[in-house]
This record gives C-alpha cells, structure tokens and sequence, in this order.
C-alpha cells in the first residue's frame, strides 16, 4: 500500500498536469488552504486555488469542502482505486456551487 503523504502527492502533480494539458499553468504549492494554483495565461489576474484529494480504497480521506460563494476555489478528487500504475485515475470536480 502506498504511503499516505506520497499518495497525497500523487493526486497533486497528477491534477496539475491535467490543468496544464488545458492549457492553464498550474503550480503545486501546498500553502494553507489549497494545493495548486492555476492561472489563465491570457489573462494572468484570473486564478484558482485548488484543493487536492486522492484516495486509493473505498473510503475518501476527510473533507471540510469548501468556503460558500468562493467562485476561486476548486475542490478535485483523484481517485486512483482499481487503477494499474499505467492507467490514468478518475478526476471529480466539485466547485463553491456543488
């Protein structure tokens, strides 16, 4: 089984690299509330912070969501159960309205 905190990683580079397949720059940071920061290279005031969840069994690790009204902030989990090394996990995207 692999280690809690590597897994954790795992879900952030593996959604940083998902936002930057989008065309979207996206930088692990693991400040206080969020995970990533993505930004909109068109126009770099435009911005989201991202929390970052990746489990690998049955159960999701404890979420308190997030702030009402936060139109910047995203919550993705990463969902790696079932999945081969090779294979890409599953992505959910909750935001402030979710």
């Amino acid at each position: 089984m692999i280690d809690k905190q590597l897994l954790g990683l795992a879900g952030e580079y593996a959604v940083a690299s998902e936002i930057c397949r989008r065309e979207f720059y996206a930088q692990v940071v693991r400040w206080k509330d969020f995970d990533i920061l993505a930004i909109n290279p068109e126009e770099t005031s435009k911005f989201c912070k991202v929390e970052v969840k990746s489990k690998i069994g049955k159960e999701w690790p404890s979420v308190k969501g997030l702030k009402p009204n936060d139109k910047h902030s995203l919550l993705i989990f990463v969902d790696y159960s079932n999945k081969s090394e090779d294979e890409r996990p599953d992505f959910y995207v909750i935001d402030s309205e979710d």
